[in-house]
């Protein structure tokens, strides 16, 4: 691939949650060429609404393919707003990429909810359901708070045996050539590979 396929590759990326947007925008007022709302924002879910993007990440060539699978139409709307989108301030472009991020945060707390319901086998009502995802998010918060702690715990008791080994793989160097790094044997392993 050349630069410039790459840099388009590149600015499609950073436009990526205003995408949606650009296939909507049919009215040229300035209410419509205002931030769009959250909703407004929302990437587009699989063809079977499991909640999946409706990509494969590990395609490179995904987001040209959602480029080419556009109308003339969206086309033009996108490249002007891709024109609008260069011009912004980068602290406005941050905004507008925390927005989406945002939005997918909340997609995705609300598929787990989803998940936890129909796992759960509960048939509830609009307030039961109101009320169970406050517990779930209340729940899921001390969750999530506890494996950080966790987590914490363990790095802080391998951070020294870290560093003591570094310490001695750099103190053991005699000339000024750094040794490649050489892969930890296995835990199971009994012996050191030569």
């Amino acid at each position: 691939m050349d630069g410039r396929h790459a840099a388009f590759l590149s600015a499609l990326l950073g436009l990526w949650p205003l995408l949606p947007v650009c296939a909507q925008d049919k009215d040229p007022s300035p209410a419509a060429t205002a931030t769009p709302s959250p909703a407004d924002a929302r990437p587009p879910r699989g063809d079977d609404d499991s909640g999946k993007p409706p990509h494969d990440r590990k395609d490179p060539d995904w987001l040209r393919k959602k480029f080419e699978q556009m109308s003339p139409e969206e086309k033009e709307r996108f490249k002007k707003n891709f024109e609008k989108w260069k011009k912004l301030p980068p602290e406005q472009r941050e905004m507008i990429r925390k927005q989406g991020r945002e939005v997918e945060r909340r997609e995705f707390f609300k598929r787990a909810v989803d998940e936890a319901l129909a796992q759960s086998g509960l048939n509830l009502s609009p307030k039961e359901r109101e009320a169970y995802v406050l517990r779930y998010a209340e729940e899921r918060r001390k969750l999530e708070q506890k494996l950080r702690e966790e987590l914490e715990q363990k790095r802080q008791e391998l951070l020294p045996e870290m560093v003591e080994r570094l310490k001695v793989e750099f103190s053991s160097q005699s000339g000024p050539a750094a040794p490649a790094p050489q892969p930890s044997p296995p835990a199971s392993s009994g012996g050191s590979a030569p």
